[in-house]
């Protein structure tokens, strides 16, 4: 009887092929991560400083422990039943944020009323965020609040910020002035720098907004920037980068200032 040809099994353990079928998880899960924080690199570069602050305070202090909170501030405003914070900034719900917009569109009525907001309209920027209702005053070369280097506002200047000052009162939500400047050194007196320059201008509005019905009450903070924080980034020396904001939190009226409809 002929001889059969042999047969050869080779068998593999278990072990075997999940070394070879599961390397390719890790390096997927190694670039997806990556992934995730290109993107979150990319977004946090589109946003302003005080969601850059939050995100910052956010991975410092998550569980909250630094404030005496019970869990972190989301970076988003989705601490706490349906509130949360962004840079010390209250984060509105919806009946809040809806008396915020009330209020921009009676602060754009009555400004436009105004014969200075003729000359200056085009340079006041509001805008209503979770975070609260922002009021920019933006310096231009040739048409501004503030004259060039001077500190106290322009006649046309300051009515515009009292009738802000007006509608404020009204709310009765807390304030935050800033100053910012550009980044072109201030030349004038000695020791007197954008600094102080930014600082001053904040204050000559925050005095402004309380002669208009602000509460000095509601005045929570005045902060100068100087060139720290500049609108145009790119070009630091951009006029436009001289400004005051009027930051308006969405926390609602305390008492004492109803809320008007």
């Amino acid at each position: 009887m002929p001889d059969e040809p042999q047969r050869v099994v080779v068998k593999r353990s278990h072990a075997q092929i999940g070394r070879v079928g599961g390397a390719w998880k890790v390096a997927y899960a190694d670039l997806a991560t990556a992934m995730m924080a290109l993107f979150l690199v990319l977004w946090l570069g589109t946003q302003d400083a005080s969601v850059r602050r939050a995100v910052a305070h956010y991975f410092q202090d998550p569980i909250g422990s630094a404030d005496g909170t019970n869990g972190g501030r989301s970076p988003l405003g989705g601490a706490g039943a349906g509130t949360g914070a962004i840079d010390g900034l209250l984060v509105a719900p919806r009946s809040a944020r809806e008396a915020l917009d009330r209020a921009a569109r009676r602060l754009r009525q009555s400004l436009a009323a105004l014969p200075s907001f003729q000359a200056l309209g085009r340079f006041v920027e509001l805008e209503v965020a979770d975070d609260g209702l922002r009021i920019d005053l933006v310096e231009q070369d040739g048409s501004s609040f503030f004259t060039r280097g001077g500190r106290e506002l322009s006649r046309e200047g300051a009515e515009v910020v009292r009738a802000i000052g007006r509608e404020l009162g009204a709310l009765g939500n807390d304030v935050v002035l800033e100053g910012h400047t550009d980044s072109v050194p201030y030349r004038g007196e000695e020791g007197y720098s954008n600094w102080e320059l930014s600082a001053d201008r904040a204050n000559s509005a925050r005095r402004a907004l309380e002669a208009g019905g602000l509460s000095p009450g509601q005045v929570k903070a005045v902060r100068g920037y100087a060139d720290a924080e500049p609108r145009i980034a790119d070009a630091p020396s951009d006029p436009r980068n001289r400004r005051v904001a009027i930051l308006v939190s969405p926390r609602p009226a305390a008492a004492g200032h109803p809320t008007p409809e």
